[in-house]
């Protein structure tokens, strides 16, 4: 991320406005090549060549890759664009991190899921005490045993069915989209 105030973007600004500049990440966008290549291919002379390698390497643009060694013994780079997505940023500020905010949805997503599993939790024991109340009821009123159970799978298959943490999970998540929608133009 490159801010309009910094230096960076300055540099990275002159090197996309240069013509020459601009025919070098083409060439080296389709293939990696060595200053003396880049020279005969797009005609530049090696001395103002080197000028908008230094430029384009300055802006983060392009990279030198690998070395050859030449006949003689000398080591030569290799040039090739650079594999990174440069944002721009109109101004700078402490809230306009991208990563502040994903942080800030993310705690929203972490605390929701932990309430979403104590609700569910809470709905289970509920659950479970009222399946162990209906067997206390029908164990002591002896023959009205069939209705209590017929009491009990009802009332459990309708818990089974509700599910209220599924329906806190959705409410949270409807939240969510709710603020990420009011606060877009924020993000």
């Amino acid at each position: 991320m490159v801010n309009l105030e910094d230096e960076k973007s300055q540099k990275l600004g002159e090197a996309i406005s240069n013509p020459n500049c601009k025919k070098i990440i083409n060439l080296l966008a389709e293939q990696e090549s060595t200053a003396s290549e880049i020279s005969k291919k797009l005609k530049i002379p090696l001395n103002a060549l080197d000028y908008n390698l230094k430029k384009l390497i300055g802006a983060g643009i392009i990279e030198k890759s690998k070395h050859f060694w030449s006949v003689k013994g000398k080591k030569i780079p290799s040039y090739r664009v650079v594999n990174k997505v440069i944002v721009i940023q109109p101004k700078k500020s402490s809230n306009s991190s991208v990563y502040s905010k994903l942080k800030g949805i993310s705690l929203m997503l972490v605390i929701s899921a932990i309430l979403t599993s104590l609700v569910a939790f809470f709905t289970k024991n509920q659950e479970t005490f009222a399946v162990s109340d209906a067997n206390l009821k029908a164990a002591e009123a002896g023959s009205a045993a069939p209705e209590a159970m017929q009491t009990i799978s009802s009332s459990s298959l309708f818990l089974s069915q509700v599910q209220p943490w599924a329906w806190f999970a959705l409410g949270a998540l409807i939240v969510i989209v709710i603020i990420l929608v009011v606060n877009w133009k924020r993000l």
